[in-house]
């Protein structure tokens, strides 16, 4: 049931290490659900951060049983999806590359507001196009509330959902450390079903800096896994904790503290 964003190897990746070999360890120690984040992917993007499809494409030969996905920070919130941009066509041929079968594009928007706000229909009509066409290949796009406001956010995700041919085809990253770093701090949003739910990030704050080990903090995290079990969310559960020369062993004591929390009962059927 546990994975990692790629994002935590970041020490790691900074000090020569291939992001072949990360792979090969975290599914070695059962991470088997990896999230490849744009500027952590080491040899496998470029410079300006453009994921490299071929490169990606050969981490998955062969690995059959796990599960990939391709993340990168592009406005959505702000401003519409560009589709037609090098960073956005680049991503979906590094999704197809990671998971053949089950494309998978994350996205999160780290851009700065626009004044005036645009009309939630035009963002949304935007999201539902890029969903749809990772549809039409038997996969799926997945959004991320971040700096934006929760209801801003969820008025564009919203929005696309009604335009979307499939609505499997569009879910919500879940990203409950992101919620409390805004100024109305951590609560689990009223809205948000299992259904709308593609994966959960697992990371935890202290007064906004990100701890290396999922623990206590600003986020209560008991609290988020007894919502998400009644909810019945049965999914990835994806590390994302400060990169560190410790990070396995931070994972391990994280997960070591989400097991005693029950985190157990959000395993999927196969896991």
């Amino acid at each position: 049931m546990f994975g990692a964003v790629t994002n935590c190897w970041k020490h790691q990746l900074d000090r020569g290490a291939a992001l072949e070999s990360l792979v090969e360890t975290a599914l070695d120690r059962g991470y088997c659900t990896l999230e490849f984040r744009q500027g952590s992917l080491g040899e496998c993007e470029s410079l300006d951060l453009i994921p490299d499809a071929d490169r990606l494409s050969r981490l998955s030969d062969g690995r059959v049983h796990s599960m990939f996905n391709l993340a990168i920070n592009t406005s959505f919130v702000k401003r519409p999806l560009d589709r037609g941009s090098d960073l956005v066509s680049a991503a979906i041929d590094a999704a197809v590359a990671l998971n053949p079968r089950r494309p998978h594009l994350r996205l999160v928007d780290l851009t700065r507001a626009v004044d005036p706000p645009l009309e939630r229909r035009e963002l949304a009509l935007a999201v539902a196009a890029v969903a749809d066409e990772l549809g039409r290949l038997g996969g799926r796009l997945s959004v991320e509330h971040s700096r934006e406001t929760w209801s801003d956010f969820w008025r564009v995700y919203e929005g696309a959902k009604q335009e979307v041919a499939e609505p499997r085809c569009l879910k919500v990253c879940y990203d409950p450390s992101n919620l409390a770093t805004g100024e109305g701090g951590w609560a689990f949003p009223s809205e948000l079903s299992a259904d709308d739910i593609s994966m959960v990030h697992f990371k935890q704050v202290h007064r906004r800096k990100l701890a290396d080990t999922v623990c206590d903090g600003d986020v209560d995290w008991p609290a988020c896994i007894e919502r998400l079990a009644r909810l019945s969310y049965r999914g990835p559960c994806l590390f994302e904790v400060a990169p560190g020369p410790m990070v396995w062993d931070n994972f391990a004591i994280s997960e070591r503290y989400l097991r005693e929390h029950g985190v157990d009962r959000l395993a999927a059927e196969e896991d």
